[in-house]
């Protein structure tokens, strides 16, 4: 390059704000101020080489598969044109904070070492497919004009999309995140295709506003959270064979539905179950919503009761929650939820219905007979002639329309109380026989 050009493109491009040039028509122009050497004195020594702050582009930019191993500063810069980081490799920080890109923005494949502060704006198509970020990154208060495709991405360290504006879609399928990452407060104005995400920990979306439909098919949260709170469905959104560890549904808005089919969802607050529960009876999924509704009841049970894990013995529960029953506030609820767990878990538990029921025979029978043994004064035979009668008797005791109940043909007064107090408990363990057989028979 000749003096005379050096000296033109020095005088045109000089910045007053200290960077050594401010505006490349060409890619001549670029490529001598990259081939430009420290023995030049010619760049600030905070950035060094690679300093592009306040930088405008007014042509199509490529960095094709170029090595920066120095720290990078675009800071509020403007591309015109296209531009293409494809491949790159940035060995130390890299700042795109403030910078306006009016073209396509290509990083695809590319790899970020150290830390990334994200541009301003997205005019038109982000593409940072298969690109691998080694650090944090920064890509809160982003605006995303046109689709943002972020596809099969490797997030090492996190990321911060908090507050971004997506107003055309965003795509983060097949990609892995390491960290937490967050979707704080961000507005999604279009769909969101994100099947297959992989979450090492949690992911966050409170306040978050989804305009479009969402697909988080697959999605997998199995060490961390996925938190929703408050979060506004405004479409469909899709969780089909999601494996998620702990979700948060509080406080959300859904106008349309949500689809947890074949998900597996490892604990949520009373709250979120409801949710969940209350959608599938929304899609006519009968079957799928009764699972959620013992889980409801549970989390209720727990913040009435208390956890149960603290226990070790499940008579020492049983007991507490008794003494429980007996204390002040909640005392109706907290009954309901005790005989409904014991006698069949909520209609989820038919077998434990029958136990409930044949336990509560046979002790009612046990009482039935002593309290006629006390009130008659007669003596009875415990040999197992009698067995076989006893083992009638007491079928006959489950037979709650008989009341001409007579145990060893002897008659009796006081001994009836406690008959009817029997039958009324036998008769409730029928009933929930039943309803927990009926569980996928329910209108």
């Amino acid at each position: 390059m000749s003096t005379e050009l050096r000296k033109s493109l020095e005088k045109n491009n000089w910045n007053e704000n200290g960077s050594e040039f401010h505006v490349f028509n060409n890619q001549t122009e670029l490529d001598y101020y990259l081939d430009r050497n420290s023995q030049d004195n010619n760049w600030r020594e905070e950035y060094g080489r690679f300093d592009f702050e306040q930088c405008i582009f007014n042509f199509k930019v490529e960095f094709w598969a170029k090595k920066f191993d120095e720290i990078v500063d675009f800071k509020n810069s403007t591309f015109n044109h296209d531009v293409s980081f494809q491949n790159c490799v940035f060995e130390k920080n890299i700042n795109f904070d403030g910078c306006h890109f009016k073209g396509t923005a290509n990083f695809t494949n590319a790899k970020f070492n150290d830390y990334f502060y994200a541009p301003v704006a997205f005019d038109k198509y982000a593409n940072f497919s298969s690109a691998k970020f080694k650090n944090h990154v920064l890509f809160n208060l982003c605006y995303f004009n046109s689709n943002a495709r972020f596809s099969k991405v490797i997030f090492n360290g996190g990321a911060d999309f908090s507050s971004v504006t997506f107003n055309k879609d965003f795509s983060i399928n097949d990609s892995i995140i390491k960290d937490n990452i967050s979707f704080e407060a961000t507005d999604f104005n279009g769909k969101i295709n994100g099947w297959n995400l992989t979450c090492h920990k949690g992911i966050s979306f409170i306040w978050a506003n989804f305009r479009s439909k969402i697909n988080l098919s697959e999605l997998k949260v199995e060490n961390g959270n996925a938190n929703f709170h408050g979060a506004n469905f405004e479409k469909n959104a899709y969780f089909y064979k999601s494996i998620i560890s702990n979700l948060d549904l509080t406080q959300s808005v859904i106008d349309k539905s949500i689809f947890f089919l074949h998900s597996k969802i490892g604990s949520a607050n009373r709250e979120t179950w409801r949710i969940i529960k209350h959608e599938f009876i929304k899609q006519n999924n009968k079957i799928e919503s009764l699972p959620y509704h013992t889980l409801e009841m549970k989390e209720y049970e727990k913040e009435i009761f208390g956890d149960k894990k603290i226990y070790k013995y499940s008579l020492i529960r049983f007991i507490r929650d008794i003494c429980l029953i007996f204390k002040k506030n909640n005392r109706t609820d907290k009954f309901i939820l005790f005989i409904n767990r014991i006698s069949n878990g909520y209609n989820s538990n038919p077998f434990r219905a029958v136990k409930f029921t044949l336990s509560a025979t046979l002790i009612a029978y046990i009482v039935i007979v002593y309290t006629i043994k006390l009130e008659t004064g007669i003596d009875f035979d415990y040999s197992y002639k009698h067995l076989g009668l006893n083992f009638k008797q007491g079928l006959q005791l489950i037979n709650i329309t008989n009341w001409n109940y007579k145990p060893f043909g002897l008659k009796y007064n006081w001994s009836y109380g406690i008959l009817f107090l029997s039958r009324i408990i036998i008769g409730f363990g029928i009933y929930q026989t039943i309803q927990a057989f009926r569980k996928y028979g329910k209108a």
